[in-house]
């Protein structure tokens, strides 16, 4: 698609703000459509690049990982839908200022909070 190509060709090595948008947003479509392997490789990726960040940089963004873990997870319980909408609520909680991310997929994301 599109986004992946965009990957593929441009750099962004020093735009990590537009690197995260397009990875995380390219997970969450690859999860939607259950390719998880795909998925699970673009959040790799960025985890590594968070973790080489010397700074306590985007708490957002490792939030929207850990709901797009859990969204790859059996999420048919309770327990699990209320894990489920409990990240995303933290994620909506530190998704703030100048390194607010995803704002595109906020009303896509609504669906999960039950």
């Amino acid at each position: 698609g599109i986004l992946n190509d965009l990957l593929n060709e441009a750099s962004f090595k020093d735009f990590m703000h537009m690197e995260l948008q397009i990875k995380l947003t390219l997970a969450y479509l690859y999860i939607k459509q259950t390719q998880y392997e795909l998925a699970e490789n673009l959040l790799k990726s960025v985890s590594r690049k968070l973790n080489d960040t010397k700074k306590d940089g985007y708490p957002n963004a490792k939030a929207f990982i850990k709901f797009l873990g859990l969204l790859m997870a059996d999420t048919s319980t309770e327990a699990k839908k209320s894990k489920l909408k409990m990240n995303l609520d933290q994620f909506a909680f530190s998704n703030t200022g100048v390194q607010k991310i995803l704002t595109f997929l906020i009303q896509e994301l609504d669906k999960y909070k039950g």
